[in-house]
């Protein structure tokens, strides 16, 4: 074998372990919208590319074996390719059929079908080319270990380009494309090389690219009832959707909503129909005096907007800058209220509290999808607000959750927490009708009682009766005993299961399982 044929095969496995984090990464970017940013999703994603090269090792090393010439290795690459090109089409139709099992079923048997044939087939790269490259017993130990460098390498390589530069400037489908015609490109480059390319090799190449295509120009993307999509992009942090449907416009991000707008009503309408919105703001009514608030989570902005038309000083804390441009194009979000900290809720908070900035409230409504953000809901990260407060500040935070069967213990988990850091708390069931909703905590210092002095909201006639609408909701005096949630335990999105299935399926019934599942 010449110095350019090693240094060729050299390539191919450093490519070859850049595709395997390449198809990991989006695979589950592929994922998230349809079965949420949860924990299994990323489990299920790391057990089947580990199973896959696993599995692809041992068969590696069979083949190199019995198949000893570079032909076949190249083969192999020809064959990936395939299956890659496979997957963007597949993914959809497939994974709308697997909702109709059990989510953590679903998400693993979703991640083996759709991605395990090509990482299987990409693990037998690494055994292959340690047989093609071994050349003396006495060097074997040598020349194993460069190889399995230079393929984690390649791994490295792929996992940082994916993660910092593709994700975020391209389409998830073109980048499957690019991937595939790579290994292609490498495989034919190979049968040049060896001058083993015959003219079936290029038939198998011309039928499956006609077929790809065929599939691509016949596949008619599956409609979602009634629904519209107005914005849709694909960012680092997940999948963001713009939609309109039944007089409702949302904000899906990997596919949970996170922000509603009633078309032709008022924007402030949460009053009235007793939406969480107005579960949070009402911490005016106990303290309305506030002056300052900062928010973790923007969504749709509705909240801010509504704490700014108060004259209140209103700070956001927004992981993803797209959903700043969005909130202020589809859902009348006026930037200018407040200051916006891009980053991490927990991160910024942080610098914010070493900084020494006091506000009279903090707002916790950041959730990326149907997952509960586990480190903006324990005990530590309760002592950072709380440094954040003023000493009478109130902490609110809304999660998806239930009030009855094994989720119970999330809601209960999360007052006890805060019990063990706030004096006061109360909890309240936003819709006690429904068995999976919206339930918000207020937490302070001070007390939590209805400010019946001072009416900020609305006319105090208005503020009792809304008062007495709210105290119907408190559901403080049914709390049972709680896990004390910290950074080093806390088990929330395991015991959330059953709100996850519940959310999603009513969001796949309202706006249709092909919208959510789309691959951009």
């Amino acid at each position: 074998m010449t110095r350019f044929q090693k240094a060729y095969l050299l390539g191919v496995l450093l490519m070859s372990g850049a595709a395997v984090m390449v198809i990991e990464l989006l695979g589950a970017k592929i994922i998230h919208p349809y079965f949420g940013v949860t924990l299994y999703v990323w489990a299920a994603m790391i057990a089947v590319t580990l199973l896959s090269l696993s599995v692809g090792y041992g068969v590696g090393g069979l083949l190199a074996d019995r198949f000893p010439g570079p032909a076949g290795l190249f083969w192999i690459l020809l064959a990936s390719g395939i299956f890659i090109l496979f997957i963007p089409i597949a993914a959809s139709p497939f994974m709308v059929w697997t909702s109709r099992f059990e989510l953590r079923f679903a998400v693993m048997l979703s991640g083996l079908v759709l991605f395990s044939l090509p990482l299987l087939l990409l693990g037998t790269v690494t055994p292959y080319t340690v047989k093609l490259c071994l050349e003396k017993i006495e060097t074997t130990g040598m020349t194993t270990g460069t190889l399995y460098a230079v393929s984690t390498l390649g791994s490295l390589a792929g996992t940082l380009l994916t993660g910092f530069y593709l994700i975020p400037n391209f389409k998830i489908r073109s980048i499957f494309i690019a991937l595939a015609l790579i290994l292609f490109v490498l495989a034919v480059g190979g049968f040049l090389l060896i001058k083993t390319f015959r003219r079936r090799s290029l038939a198998l190449i011309a039928m499956t690219a006609a077929i790809y295509f065929c599939l691509i120009i016949f596949s008619v993307p599956g409609k979602a009832g009634e629904t519209t999509v107005l914005h849709q992009t694909t960012t680092p942090y997940g999948q963001i959707k713009v939609v309109e449907t039944r007089g409702v416009r949302a904000l899906l991000v990997n596919g949970a909503p996170q922000s509603y707008y009633l078309i032709g009503e008022a924007r402030y309408a949460f009053f009235k129909d007793l939406q969480y919105e107005g579960f949070v703001t009402s911490l005016l009514m106990i303290r309305p005096e506030t002056h300052s608030v900062l928010m973790i989570g923007l969504g749709g902005g509705h909240i801010a907007s509504f704490f700014a038309r108060q004259g209140i000083i209103t700070e956001i804390i927004e992981i993803d800058p797209a959903i700043i441009e969005i909130a202020k194009k589809y859902f009348h979000y006026d930037p200018r209220i407040g200051n916006i900290y891009l980053g991490d809720g927990r991160f910024q908070l942080r610098q914010l509290k070493r900084l020494s900035r006091r506000y009279d409230a903090v707002v916790v409504d950041a959730f990326a999808s149907y997952d509960l953000p586990e480190h903006l809901l324990t005990r530590e990260m309760f002592e950072d607000i709380k440094g954040t407060l003023t000493p009478e500040g109130v902490l609110a935070i809304n999660i998806d959750g239930a009030t009855q069967g094994s989720a119970a213990r999330v809601p209960n988990a999360i007052y006890a927490t805060l019990k063990s850091k706030f004096q006061h708390v109360r909890v309240f069931d936003v819709d006690s009708e429904k068995n999976v909703n919206n339930i918000v905590f207020l937490a302070s210092e001070g007390s939590l009682d209805w400010n019946e002095s001072t009416c900020r909201l609305m006319t105090c006639q208005e503020q009792k009766v809304f008062g007495a609408a709210l105290d119907e909701k408190d559901i403080t005096f049914e709390m049972g005993e709680g896990l004390l949630l910290t950074d080093g335990f806390n088990p929330i999105s395991y015991w959330n299961l059953p709100v996850y299935a519940t959310y999603r399926n009513r969001i796949i019934s309202f706006f249709g399982e092909e919208l959510l599942s789309e691959i951009d």
